[in-house]
């Protein structure tokens, strides 16, 4: 039995009227790492489609720990979902509750960005190829 469940992972695609935008979500980004374009969703044909959201899994410990401070904590993370099917470039945009200690913290970014690595989705389509593009993340968590 697990002792937590999470109640909602929730895929929000950035809208550029909703992320704050940065130097390096612009239209005209390019990833150093690779070179390949991002696409923000209002420059594509098709959005991505996730297919399967696998579960962040915390330690026992951890989750008593999170419940002293609250049952329902949520992380929200950027990310790219590449053309190729890979999830890169995870990074961490919100935690609630923002008073939880830095270990608290770190074993739920962990926890959810190796969950969000195991992601399976369809990418992208801009005019008929697939494409990366940045989408929003967010875990809730529940725990009873």
């Amino acid at each position: 039995m697990k002792s937590f469940s999470c109640l909602a992972v929730c895929i929000l695609f950035a809208f550029a009227c909703y992320i704050p935008v940065t130097a390096q979500s612009n239209a005209n980004n390019t990833n150093a790492q690779n070179s390949e374009h991002i696409y923000l969703n209002k420059e594509l044909t098709q959005k991505a489609v996730v297919r399967d959201k696998p579960h962040p899994k915390l330690s026992k410990k951890s989750i008593k720990s999170i419940s002293k401070y609250t049952n329902h904590p949520m992380i929200r993370l950027r990310v790219i979902l590449r053309s190729n099917g890979e999830v890169s470039d995870i990074e961490v945009k919100k935690v609630l509750p923002e008073n939880l200690p830095d270990d608290l913290i770190q074993a739920l970014t962990e926890a959810t960005t190796q969950a969000a690595r195991k992601l399976k989705f369809t990418p992208a389509v801009k005019d008929g190829r697939s494409v990366s593009t940045y989408v929003i993340l967010e875990y809730v968590f529940n725990f009873f």
